[in-house]
């Protein structure tokens, strides 16, 4: 019944752009319907989607760390391990 530490986990190209002017379309997996866009206008869709989640998590006073990948989550695994024990600690005081 401990509240879990929620991390978001993304790797570099998913949030940076990694060519200017470039054109892409998209399939979505449920409807297989194709979309085409500008690179930029999905760029910012990314970036506005993850502020938005993180500004939710924030909202509910949940801990929570922005990873960039499994190289990034090795060098702060201490970092991991704090928030982890601070969630468990606010849970524990809070019984």
């Amino acid at each position: 019944m401990i509240p879990a530490a929620v991390y978001l986990i993304f790797q570099r190209w998913e949030i940076e752009q990694p060519v200017d002017n470039a054109t892409v379309t998209l399939i979505d997996p449920e409807t297989l319907t194709p979309i085409t866009d500008k690179l930029e206008e999905i760029y910012k869709a990314i970036k506005a989607h993850i502020s938005h989640v993180q500004a939710l998590l924030s909202a509910a006073r949940i801990n929570h760390l922005p990873v960039q990948g499994i190289s990034d989550a090795k060098a702060r695994t201490i970092k991991i391990a704090e928030t982890y024990l601070k969630t468990r600690q606010m849970h524990v005081a809070s019984i």
